[in-house]
């Protein structure tokens, strides 16, 4: 079961700045009752072109400067994994097999979501009545406190636990080009994209 709120605030200034600022409180039965979290989120975005020193510039239809950050959570976990759960064992006493009750997993009370942060900072620019188009974005990805099953001795009597343990960046730069080469009755658009990403495991845990 999930119980989420969410909030956010929109505001524009002189037409030409315009700020965003969200929140979200989550719950998820998934972890324990003490584990509720709530993320944030903020971006901003500059019509730059509107401004009074940029409405002389010939040819200039669109130039938009904008930067985000937020926050995101993972609770994509089996349900009561994160529990101590009871399930059949069948051991051997003297010569006879009998059956009865056993932990089946061990509980971490300690469990909590996987966070995820990210940065972005791009710029869209048109020019001649945007019969030409470019947008460029750079980003940063950050995930912490990852849910992973962290593998145990055999001597424990159990396979693994479920813990946070590890972190993964992801970064990269995203272009896009649009040009309008025609459009006199008949219409010829020309797109053209390139990306690059790079993913890098910064840490497992133990």
């Amino acid at each position: 079961v999930m119980i989420s709120y969410l909030g956010r605030l929109n505001y524009t200034l002189l037409n030409r700045y315009n700020f965003t600022y969200s929140y979200r409180d989550d719950s998820s039965s998934v972890f324990p009752k003490n584990q509720r979290d709530g993320f944030h989120s903020g971006a901003f975005a500059w019509n730059a072109h509107l401004e009074p020193f940029l409405k002389s510039v010939d040819n200039l239809s669109n130039l938009k400067l904008r930067f985000s950050y937020g926050q995101t959570g993972n609770a994509g976990i089996p349900y009561y994994e994160s529990q101590a759960t009871l399930g059949d064992a069948f051991p051997v006493i003297g010569d006879n097999l009998t059956t009865g009750v056993a932990t089946g997993n061990l509980a971490n009370e300690n469990i909590k979501w996987e966070s995820t942060d990210q940065y972005d900072a791009g710029f869209e620019i048109g020019l001649f009545d945007d019969r030409l188009n470019l947008t460029a974005d750079v980003y940063y990805k950050k995930t912490n406190d990852m849910l992973l099953r962290k593998p145990l001795p055999i001597s424990t009597g159990f396979d693994y636990i479920l813990t946070n343990a590890g972190n993964i960046e992801n970064k990269g730069l995203e272009l896009a080009l649009r040009t309008v080469n025609i459009d006199k009755g008949f219409k010829w658009e020309t797109e053209l994209n390139f990306a690059v990403n790079r993913n890098k495991v910064l840490s497992l845990g133990e």
